[in-house]
């Protein structure tokens, strides 16, 4: 007897870095809007954007925007910079990983998948709805919609979907340690922007991911 979808074990994703390589989006929208605010051609370089993606929105904040700006300003150019990123990234597409639809394709006939990122609101639905990739999911959550800990928010996700079973992938320490606290398997995305020391699981491309969740997941 054919199990129902609600049966299946589930594959939660990170989305920076593991489906998406948005880097230069991000930058080019943030400094866009701040050039249109302050008048300076540029705020932020790549380096310094790369090195907060994967973070909570208010890390982020903390960390470029506050230094930059000052405490006041720098907390509105923030929340601005993170609202228009997202209509940006809507307007001009997001950038699937290359291997990416594909992998999803073969996943989704045994498995559920969902996504689980530190994003803000809004984020990642434009990633979806500019690739074509939302068939493939069935929920998501962003840190913008619950802003608690990843590791709090992939097991409010497995509650609320009553998933029993599943495996998160992910391209960072920060998703590595996410993973373990809220106890289910880690895949390292270890083509993304980020190091996981030790993940038991690790995959060089995503064309790897499905045989590896079906290692660990048993489907």
């Amino acid at each position: 007897m054919k199990a129902s979808r609600n049966e299946l074990p589930a594959v939660i994703f990170d989305l920076d870095g593991t489906l998406a390589d948005n880097r230069r989006l991000i930058w080019k929208s943030w400094n866009a809007l701040l050039h249109a605010l302050t008048g300076v051609e540029r705020s932020f370089t790549k380096e310094e954007v790369r090195s907060v993606l994967g973070l909570p929105m208010d890390e982020i904040v903390k960390r470029l925007f506050l230094p930059r700006f000052g405490e006041g300003q720098g907390r509105a150019y923030g929340e601005k910079a993170m609202l228009y990123e997202v209509d940006y990234i809507r307007e001009k597409g997001a950038h699937p990983i290359r291997g990416v639809t594909g992998m999803l394709r073969r996943l989704r006939p045994r498995h559920r998948l969902y996504i689980m990122s530190n994003c803000q609101k809004g984020y990642i639905e434009a990633f979806l709805l500019s690739t074509g990739t939302a068939p493939f999911f069935e929920g998501h959550v962003s840190w913008g919609e619950s802003p608690r800990p990843k590791a709090e928010n992939i097991a409010l996700l497995m509650e609320k979907e009553g998933i029993r079973k599943a495996v998160y992938v992910g391209d960072t320490r920060l998703d590595q340690e996410a993973a373990l606290e809220a106890g289910i398997p880690f895949i390292h995305a270890a083509y993304g922007f980020g190091e996981a020391e030790g993940a038991l699981w690790r995959a060089e491309r995503p064309s790897l991911i499905p045989a590896l969740v079906r290692e660990i997941l048993g489907k």
